[in-house]
């Protein structure tokens, strides 16, 4: 990792050269308006953009990981004066109430921040709330390539893609560790190397008197990329079954449960304050998470102790278990601008975007190949160039086909806990479950 000073010099310098690279390439997709496409692939407009002023208002939710928005719609708009840019910003507990509400009183803008997770980017093209993209991706020449297949994946309903991903990564699959934990306890650092049998050895090897071997979320996503590590899945291919009663599911969370009840080397949910908190405070020795806290989490352990983050182990058949989820920027139906539109939305998913989203710590990288294997990222942590080997191959969570997914994630987080609290065996509490599922599944659009 790079540290203090060095960090925050690499990324000045970093800001600065992605201004200058996007003040450079704007003007060349202006330049560009009247002819499609060019060799990077990325395209130009195929009619030019408007002389006439024009405000584009962009909906997101307020936070941290969002705050690249700001400054790269404002250097959009300084490279095209005449069109302005606003951004509205919600609380996420809000966020998607108010972008229906919105909608419902006829006030939506052009471009609004989403993600495929929870069923969101379905529901929300399914209400009509959003337009597809097809016809300016047609009338560019756009490459899609340009993106990981699981990120376009995540961004296709029904046979029509609805938005673009401005960030994409593999899910619930990042195993971090306590550096100073795992050297007390003689227990060599983890890498790609390990197996299941390593993760409960060193975890068992790591618990003392106020300090747990390992942890974990145990919410949906969390059990999606563990079960599919085990050859099963949440849900059928098409959406319709609910799969956690399958012999793969029943031994993925066994497994999950046994460093809970059997090897007592991970905390129940009565016995943990809250996911990540304890590894946070230096109490845990191992923690499987997203991708997103190999970022966050660097201002509040600060300098407390050492740690690294790696891919957590695959499952008994060799495979690693993925959820590929994407942040999405999408075009509102209603917008007035879905030329001028598209492009800031094209600038908001591009490499260089990408890239600087991490440097100045504001969430996760751009779902390309050309983010995740850029050396920069490397740099700055190494976590990402082992990373870049699993995208490729991660493919996104099911989405109930009926879009009742929230109620599906709600139904099944609220049934979970029986399991890690010995309320109900794995096996019992997967046909429970499963039987709650295919009950919202059965249910009708």
């Amino acid at each position: 990792m790079i540290e203090g000073t060095n960090r925050r010099q690499a990324a000045r310098l970093s800001r600065r050269s992605a201004t200058k690279a996007v003040a450079a390439a704007l003007p060349a997709l202006a330049v560009a308006g009247c002819a499609p496409g060019g060799s990077s692939g990325v395209g130009g407009p195929a009619t030019a953009l408007t002389k006439e002023p024009l405000t584009l208002r962009l909906h997101q939710m307020a936070g941290q990981s969002e705050q690249y928005a700001h400054r790269y719609s404002a250097e959009f708009s300084q490279q095209h004066p005449n069109i302005k840019t606003e951004i509205e910003e919600y609380p996420s507990s809000e966020y998607w109430t108010k972008m229906l509400a919105l909608h419902a009183s006829d006030q939506l803008g052009d471009l609004a921040y989403g993600w495929n997770t929870q069923g969101h980017l379905a529901s929300w093209a399914h209400k009509g709330l959003v337009r597809p993209l097809d016809d300016l991706l047609k009338a560019d020449k756009f490459d899609l390539t340009q993106f990981y297949a699981g990120a376009i994946e995540a961004d296709r309903w029904e046979g029509k893609l609805w938005a673009l991903p401005t960030v994409g990564h593999p899910g619930e699959v990042t195993l971090f560790y306590n550096m100073n934990l795992l050297d007390a306890a003689g227990v060599k650092h983890p890498d790609t190397t390990w197996k299941l049998d390593d993760l409960v050895a060193a975890a068992k090897r790591v618990v003392r008197p106020d300090v747990w071997g390992y942890g974990w979320g145990r919410g949906f996503f969390q059990v999606v990329t563990r079960v599919r590590a085990f050859g099963g899945d949440v849900l059928s291919a098409d959406g319709k079954k609910a799969t956690l009663n399958t012999s793969e599911a029943k031994a993925a969370l066994q497994w999950e449960y046994d460093m809970i009840g059997r090897h007592r080397a991970a905390p129940s949910p009565a016995e943990m304050p809250g996911p990540g908190q304890m590894f946070q405070d230096g109490t845990m020795g191992l923690y499987a998470s997203n991708v997103a806290t190999v970022t966050t989490w660097r201002r509040p352990i600060g300098d407390r102790f050492k740690w690294a983050a790696t891919l957590f182990p695959p499952g008994p058949g060799g495979k690693r278990g993925t959820a590929l989820h994407t942040n999405t920027m999408h075009l509102l139906r209603q917008t007035k601008g879905p030329r001028e539109g598209w492009e800031l939305i094209k600038l908001l998913t591009s490499h260089e975007v990408g890239v600087q989203k991490i440097l100045m710590e504001s969430g996760s990288p751009g779902g390309r190949p050309d983010v995740w294997n850029d050396p920069r990222l490397w740099s700055y942590e190494p976590w990402y160039k082992i990373g870049a080997g699993l995208m490729p191959e991660a493919r996104p969570a099911g989405v109930a086909y009926n879009l009742r997914t929230p109620e599906m994630i709600t139904t099944m987080e609220r049934a979970l806990p029986d399991i890690w609290l010995s309320k109900v065996s794995p096996p019992t509490g997967a046909d429970q479950i499963t039987q709650a599922l295919q009950t919202i599944l059965d249910q009708p659009r």
